[in-house]
Formats: C-alpha cells, structure tokens, sequence
C-alpha cells in the first residue's frame, strides 16, 4: 500500500536486530491497531550482517503493513532521514528504533494528544543510564538550546510523531548523509515555536548491538548541528 495514503507512517531503521525485531514489530502492530487507523511500518535495514531481513521476512512477509526497504549501510542518521522522506503524503510520521529500549504501549497516550500540536516526543526515563549516554544527552540538549531556543528537554530522543506537513521542507533541506539530523528536527520545532507535546516513555538499556552516538561521534553530531545553524538552509516552518 503506498505510503502516501497513510493516516500514520512509522520510520525504524535496523541493524542487526535479528533477536528482537520480531517481537518489536508485532509490538507496534498491536498498539497501531487498537487505534484503528491505517498505517505503514517501513522498516530500514542500514545494511545488517545477521538475519535481520530473514527474520523479518519470515515472520511479515505477506503483511501489507509491514514494508522491508533494504539499503547499504550508511549510519542512523542517513536511514531515517531517507525514511522521513519517503513518507509520501502521509498525515504523520513517527520515527521509533528497532533495539527495544523504548516500549510501543506510551505511542497510544502520544496519539491522542496530537490533536492541536505538530511535534510529540517521548522523553526517556532511564534512572540507570550510563554516564556516557547522560553525557551525550545533557551535551546534545545544551546546543540545541543554546543554537535554538530551549523548547524541548531530550533533543535527541528517537521516539517522535511529526506532523508531515509541518517539516517536509525541512526534510528535504538537509544533506542526504546528515548524521543527526533528529537534533536539527527538533531545533527547528524550537526555533519556530512549534506546538509541542511531551510524553514521558520508560527507557531501558539495549539488549543487543550498540548505541549509535558515543564518545567522539558526539563531537560530529554537534559540529554537523551547529554548521547546519550558520548555513541559513534551514527553511521557516509549514505550520499554520
């Protein structure tokens, strides 16, 4: 089913989730469901070495809601970017990760306050979190607000439903190889005074693979962000 006639468009991106992206996704169809709308999960696999596709074929194959888009390997960032704009004309996109680190079931709370915003994120509640993932989000978070404005607290979260209209010109103004481009989303809903909703979503440590921003590729993220700041390509906002 194209994406275009979609109520709702979930971007994940995967890389070598074999253990866990079954089960993940089967989360999301459950909870996607009982909201009785119609929509596409569009998974990206970013070129993985396990048997992530074959997994994933097994298991959704003939399910037209599910769509496999493999791809080489380019990095988190470059994958859901190319999947933000590839959302067609779908009223929302959402953009959740594949590692299982943040539940499906708070997105049902997120739905049914989008009525009246434009940007809805989950904020991740993580009491254990490592320093080194507190370091890159208080660093991640003071750049934003310093470059932007101070609208949103966890800047970097990969849980959050755009409304489509709003940020497609956005979209198609960064570079297709952005590394981060989930913190220049959300210094643009910063910048434009967005409508924003916050929900608070339980975070626990991934079980398999790795994070994809640590130590020195924070200092990329945060150069790519503040040289996307000072280029002046970063368009003035669709909502009305």
């Amino acid at each position: 089913m194209n994406a275009s006639r979609m109520e709702l468009v979930v971007v994940m991106p995967v890389y070598d989730e074999e253990d866990v992206i079954v089960p993940v996704v089967n989360d999301w169809i459950s909870v996607l469901t009982r909201l009785n709308m119609a929509f596409q999960i569009r998974l990206y696999n970013d070129g993985s070495n396990d048997r992530t596709s074959e997994r994933t074929r097994e298991a959704f194959g003939t399910d037209f809601r599910v769509v496999l888009i493999e791809k080489e390997n380019s990095g988190h960032g470059p994958t859901i970017l190319r999947g933000y704009r590839e959302s067609g004309d779908a009223e929302w996109v959402f953009q959740a990760d594949s590692d299982d680190e943040m539940p499906a079931s708070p997105f049902e709370e997120m739905w049914r306050r989008r009525t009246g915003a434009d940007f809805l994120i989950g904020n991740r509640l993580a009491r254990t979190a490592p320093w080194s993932r507190k370091v890159v989000t208080w660093v991640s978070r003071l750049i934003v607000w310093l470059l932007f404005g101070s609208r949103i607290r966890d800047v970097n979260s990969p849980y959050r439903l755009m409304r489509n209209s709003v940020f497609k010109g956005l979209f198609r103004s960064m570079p297709e190889d952005t590394f981060a481009p989930n913190l220049i989303v959300s210094g643009f809903v910063s910048k434009n005074r967005l409508r924003v909703e916050e929900v608070e979503v339980p975070f626990r440590s991934r079980r398999t693979g790795s994070g994809s921003i640590r130590k020195l590729k924070l200092f990329k993220a945060l150069k790519e962000t503040i040289a996307y700041r000072v280029s002046g390509r970063m368009p003035v906002s669709g909502a009305k």
